[in-house]
């Protein structure tokens, strides 16, 4: 989506001629119309004002977005209205359009007076009604005023209001740009992230407040900051800058940059409430207040908030209730690991007594007293069962959180501010009860009917046995503390920065496997379990002695300080308007540590970054000029240096142009690199040892073998580094007042990608890691079978390969009308790839993913969201239609199936209801009190079947199994 500040200022400029004609006869200022609009802060007000007369104001920066205006109601013309919400706050509205108007300080009125903006880089405040998305601040991308140079989609408060979500990540199912969504059931530590036209984890940086986020504690290994661990009830905005942007802020900025503007104050004290639910589960609760304390030159905003999440399992979804997908036309993929159970002999040769290897336990069966002959009938037979029927497919979670922000005016040049947040989470993955994969038992077992050992795949009874759970915490500070000020043509501004993310995953309910051994080994028939049983192995207290009486912890920290300081001034007068620029610096150290019982590993490792950038802005031309070049022309450039301790340097430079030929017509377009650094677990994660991980041998026919499996860092590694173009237009005829049209192309080239080898892809290719394949001497059959010997061991590490291409068009069509029944806007949204070629491997070809299933993220051709927005005195409506293009199936080895998956085009709906507008209320109960119902996925529609994913029925980068969500909002202003 374009840059709305740039987009205004071109649809007003485009309006003069045309407007001028239109409104000849009764122009707008002399027209009247009715307003009501509270007494609050002026960059609210604007917003309301220029909502209810159809106007475009201004509002630039540090002029007086934080100052309380007063009330404005009755008959007035825009003037009169602007006039009475502007009186005795040290601002007057100038007139510089038919339809536009800029708020300035009067005469004699100083910054005190006024009040400033927040300490955000925040330039112009732009409120349009043709947008309908209220108040719109574009300045992610660059510290300098922004004037549509770069393609930002905004997500206002209002917008986040109308699509029901509790949870920042949820707002990116309504932005097409992102490829494909993660899910808190399929990702560790229940974590959502963003990853930008499928670039890859760690791709799109995320900031708050402008500044970077560091790898959330419990996300080291995936290189990612979880979304999550923000509260939703502090975010005043997201702005998604949809280019890549290293040349401003630095690493991880491949695909973009995600950057949540928090509260900076709020003109009353506003509480909210929400419930919501879908079919069998997954409830969610949330529950916050945010408040300001007027204090003369002290600005602040408190805000708590509360969530909390219900679990959905498995067994109530269709999909992983049964695996065996042949009733879609699919393929069986319930698990080997059943109650009642399977037997193999122990070296994969006959069963004593038996024609095959292996065998499933009969149905019924006691396990006591068998015999080889009680299998002869299930000799080759296989017991199966459904491994994600027990499992929260939706995971339990709760969040407390509180953040708080305050600036005071120093002086009417100097301004100190800071920030403070806290977040309290925990979530909740209820898994199955454990299950045994080849596991060992002795001939001595009291059961044992073969009287040699054998291997057994078998399920304890999740009844019997009880629930396991993988519980994950964590605890985050943020701190941020700075001065800001302004001079003379320019302004300034110095920051310190400091996270800590403290987080655990806590496995609880698993299986004591001394005690197992032990029971598996015991003749003993009332000690020892019993494996060969339809049914729990053995009683209530042999089960409870083999659960783990002390749960299983792994520590993990992420800490940040972060320094920073730039200075930006006018430089010299050009054509165009004065060039401006920005200079500055930014010194930061990372750590990550990690104390892991689980796998047995510790690690404490941290980086230094120094870093120097600056960005440039050259207007040629400008829209007081009579050029025949057209009504602007603007020049940025920009470029970044990054040092790190351990790896060297990266230089990123980026070049950019905006040409507006008339006043309706804006081209744009851009060219950067950019890059990722590799992440400290990717570089210094220490061996870990996996043992007896069941792996199939292709070079032996398909034979099973357990390999012991050895994963590691690689401290070698490179930057993963990207080249990017831009280029697209915005069109706002002035013949259609509200309509706004706008593409841009976009193509990047990603190299030197860090991928961890897969182990299969290894086996796959084994003789291009002749290194990480280990097997035994090959046996004397093996040889005169031609076949390797034995596969016993892989290791598994970091490399730099592979490599990227890929291209497409983003769209963008928006339109608002006022109508004796409302006011209506509809917008659409969407994306279109062109082209997705990735090769994991040098060797590997690049092969075209557009439009194929993938188990890491499905990238369609197609994604679009449609929106239609209604409202009248006090009543409004939205509705949103997602839509995501047919795609072809695979299965879990990567073959295509042959099934088209065609997704469901998802509607979501709201109705709102502003009780003490309906009533009229000027104070009282009703006054204030906002009600939201709604439905995501109003039809219920089901996810299509796919493969993608094994076991889980669909492909959940592209649909979600939850179903309907009805959801109840209450919000009470005081």
């Amino acid at each position: 989506m374009a840059n709305r500040v740039g987009r205004f200022r071109h649809a007003a400029l485009a309006a003069t001629g045309a407007m001028a004609i239109m409104c000849a006869a009764a122009p707008a200022a002399a027209q009247t119309r009715m307003f009501d609009v509270p007494a609050q802060r002026a960059a609210t007000a604007v917003s309301a004002l220029a909502r209810q007369a159809g106007v475009q104001i201004l509002l630039p920066g540090r002029t007086g977005g934080n100052v309380r205006t007063q009330a404005v109601r009755g008959n007035l013309s825009v003037e009169q209205a602007l006039d009475a919400m502007l009186a005795g706050t040290g601002l007057r509205a100038m007139k510089t359009g038919p339809q536009t108007y800029t708020i300035l300080r009067a005469a004699g009125a100083s910054a005190t007076d006024a009040g400033t903006v927040s300490a955000q880089a925040q330039d112009i405040v732009s409120a349009d009604v043709e947008r309908d998305e209220g108040q719109d601040i574009v300045v992610t991308g660059s510290r300098l005023r922004s004037q549509g140079e770069q393609p930002v989609t905004v997500f206002n408060e209002k917008r986040i209001d109308e699509l029901g979500v509790n949870q920042v990540a949820d707002v990116l199912r309504y932005l097409p740009q992102q490829s494909f969504q993660t899910s808190e059931a399929t990702s560790f530590g229940a974590a959502r992230s963003v990853q930008l036209r499928g670039l890859g984890l760690g791709t799109t940086l995320v900031l708050v407040n402008g500044r970077r986020t560091v790898t959330s504690a419990l996300q080291g290994t995936r290189n990612v900051f979880d979304l999550n661990m923000l509260p939703l009830a502090a975010v005043e905005r997201i702005e998604v800058l949809t280019e890549s942007a290293s040349s401003v802020y630095g690493a991880d900025a491949i695909g973009g940059v995600l950057n949540l503007i928090l509260k900076d104050e709020v003109d009353r004290p506003t509480a909210d409430f929400s419930y919501g639910t879908a079919k069998g589960g997954g409830a969610e609760y949330q529950g916050s207040l945010a408040f300001s304390v007027p204090a003369g030159r002290l600005r602040n905003v408190f805000v708590l908030e509360y969530f909390k999440r219900e679990p959905l399992f498995g067994r109530d979804r269709d999909y992983t209730r049964d695996a065996d997908f042949r009733r879609f036309g699919g393929t069986d993929q319930r698990v080997e690991n059943a109650n009642p159970g399977n037997i193999c002999a122990a070296d994969f040769s006959n069963l004593p007594g038996l024609p095959g290897p292996c065998a499933a336990v009969p149905v019924g069966s006691t396990g006591v007293g068998l015999t080889p002959e009680d299998f002869a009938q299930t000799v080759g037979q296989t017991n199966l069962a459904s491994s994600y029927a027990d499992l929260s497919i939706i995971p339990a979670g709760r969040r407390y959180s509180a953040f708080a922000r305050a600036e005071f005016d120093l002086s009417s040049a100097i301004t100190a501010f800071g920030e403070l947040m806290y977040v309290d989470r925990e979530d909740h993955h209820i898994q199955p009860a454990p299950s045994l994969d080849f596991t060992y038992v002795p001939e001595t077992n009291a059961f044992n009917p073969f009287s040699v050992p054998v291997l057994v795949n078998y399920r304890f009874d999740t009844e019997a046995y009880g629930p396991r759970f993988d519980r994950y915490t964590s605890k985050a500070w943020r701190i941020v503390g700075g001065l800001e000020g302004n001079f003379d043509k320019g302004g300034w501004e110095t920051a310190f920065l400091y996270t800590h993310d403290k987080g655990r995953n806590i496995a609880e309910g698993g299986l004591d496997l001394a005690a197992l051994d032990t029971a598996l080994a015991e003749s003993d028939p009332t000690k020892a379990f019993n494996p060969f049983q339809d049914g729990p192995g053995g009683s209530p207290a042999l089960l409870a002695s083999l659960r783990r009486a002390t749960p299983i912890v792994d520590s993990l920290v992420s800490e940040a300080v972060q320094g920073s300081a730039f200075v930006r001034r006018e430089l010299f007068a050009l054509p165009g308007g004065a060039a401006e620029a920005v200079v500055g610096g930014e010194l930061r150290n990372e750590s990550v540590g990690v104390h892991s019982q689980i796998f047995g590993i510790d690690l404490a490792a941290d980086r230094d970054t120094a870093s120097a950038f600056f960005e440039l802005r050259a207007p040629l031309i400008g829209p007081d000029q009579d050029s025949p070049l057209g009504e602007r022309l603007t020049i940025t450039a920009s470029g970044r240096f990054d040092h790190y301790s351990d790896f060297g340097g990266t230089l990123n430079p980026r070049i950019g142009a905006l040409w507006a030929p008339t006043k309706s017509f804006l081209v744009r377009g851009s060219y950067g690199t950019s890059f990722r650094a590799p992440s400290l677990f990717e570089l210094f994660l220490p061996p870990t040892f996996i043992p007896g991980i069941p792996l199939p041998d292709a070079r032996r026919g398909g034979e099973i073998s357990l390999v012991d499996i050895t994963l590691s860092g690689n401290p070698n590694l490179d930057p993963e580094k990207a080249r990017s173009f831009n280029a697209g237009f915005v069109f706002t005829p002035a013949s259609a007042a509200g309509l706004s049209l706008g593409a841009t192309y976009w193509s990047v080239e990603q190299d030197q990608r860090v991928v961890l080898t897969d182990l299969f892809l290894i086996l796959q290719n084994e003789e291009a890691f002749p290194n990480l394949v280990v097997r035994a001497a090959p046996t004397p059959a093996d040889v005169a079978a031609g076949r390797p010997g034995r596969l016993q061991a892989l290791n598994v590490q970091n490399i730099n390969s592979g490599k990227v291409e890929t291209s497409g068009m983003d769209f963008d069509v928006s339109f608002g009308i006022d109508t004796s029944i409302g006011r209506f806007a509809p917008s659409l949204t969407a994306t279109w790839v062109h082209s997705y070629k990735a090769a994991d491997f040098p060797f590997f070809p690049s092969t075209e993913r557009v439009g194929l299933a993938q188990p890491d993220g499905t990238i369609p051709d197609w994604r679009a969201v449609g929106t239609l927005t209604w409202s009248r005195r006090g009543f409004g409506a939205t509705a949103s239609a997602r839509y995501v293009s047919p795609y072809d199936d695979i299965d879990f080895s990567g073959e295509r199936t042959g099934r088209k998956i065609e997704p469901p085009i998802v509607i979501d709906f709201q109705l709102s209801f502003n009780l003490g507008e309906i009533a009229k209320a000027d104070g009282g109960l009703l006054e204030g009190f906002l009600v939201r119902a709604g439905a995501i996925n109003l039809f219920d529609a089901d996810p299509p079947f796919s493969e993608v994913r094994d076991a889980y029925g669909h492909d959940a980068s592209q649909s979600e199994i939850r179903g309907r969500f009805l959801y109840l909002k209450l919000t009470k202003a005081f």
